[in-house]
């Protein structure tokens, strides 16, 4: 008997991959001949938030595949899982991503009246659903008792995982007590001790605070100024130089003394100043683990010519000229790579 759709869609970060993930694939292979998983967030640096790479989630998707009743289904023919990486200052661009990701796996190709996403209408974070209107959208019910953000803090929690048993599939629990004992483990739950922390100092604050900062998109002949972050969060990822602002000065201020503090960079500050191209402000409200941090980034592009000689100091365990084209998503802090492809179009 001929299914209703050829392909369906899930999306989801599977961080970690757990029941209700599972049965919207099940779902997804009794209404269509094949399914295609979209694994979001990948090409990032490791974050108590988002632990686990694209690799280790497709792993535990493939574990469940062959200890379930999709055993048959559990080869390349009939499941695809692609990784889809984040823009979080666009929308439309994520959409383009997944529609071109759909469009290029062989063997997948299907007319759009031929394609159904299966999702579940969890909360605001589910908006994306709404994105492809060229196909059709599957909602199962939401199981409001599975929760990855809930199992994620089980899982850093000092204790036993039998208690996940009910909430993942048997692949990821053997996944997770394997990861648990590693090193990369102990570091993710290091970063998440400092957040937490980081967070508790102003939890008395009679409102939320919300934080100002400053970042310098240094540019120079096809190169950036970038800084290696010397503690958590983010310990040892690539970072745009920047801070947080003085009570006492001016965005524009607080651009160039932190640069200045954290590159030692030679150029005089009248330079640098004169130098800024086009200022932006970015304040996804989940852009910082850290609580509410909206950024003033400023684009200063300095003439052709030698790299000015520039050295880590302050919060930065280095600073050093990187060529623009050499760049990943993977390497960065927060969404600062988000930032250096806002401005890269504008020099």
């Amino acid at each position: 008997m001929s299914k209703q759709y050829k392909v369906a869609i899930v999306i989801g970060r599977f961080e970690p991959f757990h029941n209700q993930h599972a049965a919207l694939v099940t779902k997804g292979f009794a209404i269509a001949d094949k399914v295609i998983v979209l694994v979001g967030g990948a090409f990032k640096p490791r974050t108590p938030k988002d632990p686990f790479t694209f690799e280790e989630r497709s792993k535990m998707i493939q574990g469940w595949m062959s200890l379930s009743v999709h055993s048959d289904y559990s080869n390349s023919r009939e499941l695809a899982i692609a990784p889809i990486r984040d823009f979080m200052y666009s929308d439309s661009n994520w959409a383009e991503n997944v529609q071109r990701t759909v469009a290029g796996i062989p063997g997948f190709e299907a007319a759009n009246n031929e394609i159904v996403i299966v999702g579940c209408n969890k909360d605001e974070s589910s908006f994306y659903l709404k994105m492809f209107p060229q196909w059709a959208l599957h909602e199962e019910p939401y199981n409001e008792h599975i929760d990855a953000t809930q199992i994620r803090e089980l899982l850093y929690d000092d204790r036993s995982l039998d208690f996940l048993k009910g909430a993942v599939p048997a692949a990821t629990l053997s996944f997770l007590r394997e990861f648990k004992e590693t090193e990369v483990f102990k570091g993710i739950v290091h970063e998440r001790d400092v957040v937490a922390k980081y967070r508790k100092s102003w939890e008395r604050a009679p409102y939320a605070p919300t934080f100002i900062t400053t970042d310098a998109v240094v540019i120079q002949s096809g190169h950036i100024l970038l800084v290696t972050r010397g503690s958590a969060p983010g310990k040892n990822l690539l970072a745009l130089p920047g801070g947080f602002l003085e009570q006492d000065e001016r965005i524009v201020d607080g651009v160039i003394r932190e640069l200045r503090e954290e590159t030692k960079i030679k150029v005089a500050a009248p330079v640098l100043r004169g130098s800024i191209r086009e200022t932006q402000i970015f304040d996804h409200p989940k852009r910082s683990s850290r609580g509410r941090t909206v950024t003033n980034a400023a684009l200063i592009v300095l003439p052709d010519g030698p790299l000015p000689k520039v050295k880590g100091s302050d919060d930065a365990v280095k600073a050093a000229w990187y060529p623009l084209g050499e760049l990943s998503s993977e390497q960065f802090f927060e969404d600062h790579f988000c930032i250096i492809e806002y401005f890269k179009s504008r020099v």
